[in-house]
C-alpha cells in the first residue's frame, strides 16, 4: 500500500469520527493569524471545506480547496469552496504562480514524503507578502516528553499501518514528524521568513470518547490549554510565514 492509499483510508475514518470537534480550538487560532482579509485563499487539505466555510463568512474570501477524497470534496463545494481533486504525492499543484493571497495547511504537512516540494510550492503559488499558516502535531510536546521518560510509545509517530498502540489514539498515517525547530528550520530553508508561532491543543470531548474519562475532560482541556502557551512543549504548533 503507497502513501496516498494509505492517507485516502485514513481520512475517510477521520472524518467518520468527529474531526472537527477534536481540532476547534487549533482552528481558532489559525483564523486568529488570518489579516487583512485576504483576496483568495488555499486550504490544502480541504477535507469537507468546513473550515474554508469559515474562512469565507469571516473575511468574505474566495476559497480554493485541495484533497484526494471524492466524498469531502462534494461536501467541500456544497460549502462554498473551488475545489480540486489532487494527490500531494505530486510534484506540481494545479495552480499558477503567484495566484493565493494566504494558504492554510493544517496538519497535513506530516503526511507528506517530499516536504521539501510542498514548501516550494506554497511558496510558488503564493503571491509576493502572501502568508503561509501550517499547523502540526509537535513531538516534543509535554506529554510526548512524559510517555518517552516512563518507557512509554510517543503520540504522533506510527508502529503500524493499522493498529494504534493507545485505545483512543487512531493510526494517525504521519510519514514525518516536527518540532519547533525542524518545521521553522524547514520553512526559512525554502525562503519563507517567519511571522508568528503559536501553541494549540487537540480538544478532548465527550462525543469523541464515550468513557469513563468523560468526567475528567474539562480538566483535562484546561491543562492542555496552559500548556500550549509554551510553544516547545505544546501539543500542536502552528506558524504564519512570509513569502
Amino acid at each position: 500500500m503507497n502513501v496516498s492509499d494509505h492517507n485516502k483510508i485514513l481520512y475517510e475514518d477521520l472524518f467518520s469520527n468527529n474531526y472537527e470537534l477534536s481540532h476547534l480550538e487549533k482552528i481558532k487560532n489559525i483564523i486568529k493569524l488570518i489579516d487583512n482579509k485576504p483576496k483568495r485563499v488555499l486550504d490544502v487539505g480541504c477535507g469537507d471545506g468546513w473550515v474554508g466555510a469559515l474562512i469565507k463568512k469571516e473575511f468574505g474570501s474566495e476559497v480554493h480547496g485541495m484533497d484526494i477524497l471524492d466524498k469531502a470534496l462534494i461536501k467541500a463545494k456544497k460549502n462554498g469552496l473551488i475545489t480540486k481533486k489532487f494527490d500531494l504525492s505530486k510534484s506540481k499543484w494545479p495552480y499558477k504562480n503567484n495566484y493565493f493571497d494566504l494558504i492554510i495547511a493544517g496538519d497535513i504537512i506530516e503526511h507528506i514524503y517530499d516536504t521539501d516540494n510542498f514548501v516550494k510550492e506554497c511558496r510558488r503559488v503564493l503571491k509576493k507578502g502572501g502568508k503561509l499558516i501550517v499547523s502540526i502535531p509537535n513531538i516534543n510536546s509535554y506529554l510526548n516528553r512524559l510517555l518517552i521518560l516512563i518507557g512509554k510509545y510517543p503520540l504522533y509517530v506510527d508502529y503500524s499501518t493499522k493498529k494504534s498502540i493507545y485505545k483512543y489514539v487512531l493510526v494517525t498515517g504521519h510519514v514525518k514528524v516536527f518540532n519547533k525547530k525542524t518545521i521553522t528550520r524547514l520553512l526559512a530553508d525554502n525562503s519563507f521568513k517567519i511571522d508568528k508561532i503559536k501553541g494549540s491543543y487537540f480538544v478532548i470531548n465527550k462525543e469523541l470518547f464515550k468513557s469513563k474519562l468523560n468526567f475528567l475532560t474539562s480538566a483535562i482541556n484546561i491543562f492542555e490549554k496552559i500548556m500550549s502557551k509554551n510553544t516547545n512543549i505544546a501539543p500542536i504548533i502552528i506558524i504564519k510565514a512570509v513569502k
